[in-house]
């Protein structure tokens, strides 16, 4: 079990939190941590909801077991920064800030909705980790903020 030290210091890393925003706006993935009641490290992207298993193996490592749980937790921190592409980090980049402006303008009820994480159509509530059957149609989300019902309606699918 984590002390309250130990999440505040796993919390700062996560998030890249030190005292201050330092990623506040940036294209960074952070990461939270999820219980499900398994021993696999399982960690969510804040940006794009994608969850990522882990289970590490320790027996390659002399450590005492109370920090065993904070090791685990490290390689699993490690290996989703390095290996994990979010698709909205990416898709933030296909519309310019100059493109959102406009879009703010002509359709401001559907940009509001996309902001809340809502489906800009349907205003239903979007988990992006859960939601979308494959890449391309993940990659429209990042674009449009497009549930995938209202996807397969807009572009036949």
């Amino acid at each position: 079990m984590m002390d309250a030290r130990m999440r505040e210091s796993l919390d700062d890393h996560i998030t890249g939190h030190y005292g201050e925003d330092q990623f506040k706006g940036a294209e960074e993935p952070s990461f939270s941590i999820v219980d499900d009641g398994t021993l696999d490290t399982v960690l969510k992207c804040d940006n794009c909801g994608e969850e990522l298993r882990y289970n590490i193996d320790l027996s390659d490592v002399e450590i005492e077991t109370e920090d065993s749980n904070e090791h685990r937790i490290q390689r699993a921190l490690d290996l989703a920064e390095s290996e994990h592409e979010c698709v909205l980090v990416e898709g933030s980049r296909e519309q310019s800030e100059g493109m959102r402006q406009i879009m703010d303008a002509l359709f401001p009820k559907e940009e509001e909705r996309r902001r809340q994480g809502l489906c800009p159509f349907c205003a239903k509530q979007i988990d992006p980790g859960k939601e979308f059957r494959d890449e391309l149609s993940r990659k429209e989300f990042a674009i449009s903020g497009l549930c995938q019902k209202c996807q397969d309606k807009t572009f036949g699918g």
